[in-house]
């Protein structure tokens, strides 16, 4: 329930990350550089919280990637440009998850 740094009530359900430097919101493709899957994610927060880490990713996110069991994965982050202020999307960024490496 705790506020993100663009204002938007963090939901560990959506479909969010975090990142320290990337405009407030935005989009990216995460890809998990293991198997491939990658999905848009709306970046509306700063972090990571951890040290060593390129971004954190929402509960939901790890799960769509498949390392939510392991923690930590290697990623690939690719900016794809701003956001909109107002609305969820999560319907919209799930339909982006892709599980066959393109």
């Amino acid at each position: 329930g705790r506020r993100t740094a663009n204002g938007e009530v963090f939901d560990k359900f959506s479909v969010s990350a975090a990142h320290p430097t990337m405009p407030l919101p935005s989009y990216a493709r995460v890809t998990n550089l293991t198997n491939n899957r990658s999905i848009v994610v709306r970046v509306n927060d700063r972090g990571p919280y951890h040290g060593n880490r390129m971004l954190d990713v929402s509960q939901r996110v790890a799960e769509a990637l498949d390392f939510r069991r392991m923690g930590t994965a290697r990623v690939r982050m690719d900016f794809l440009g701003k956001a909109p202020m107002a609305g969820s999307d999560d319907t919209k960024l799930l339909a982006s998850l892709r599980t066959d490496g393109r």
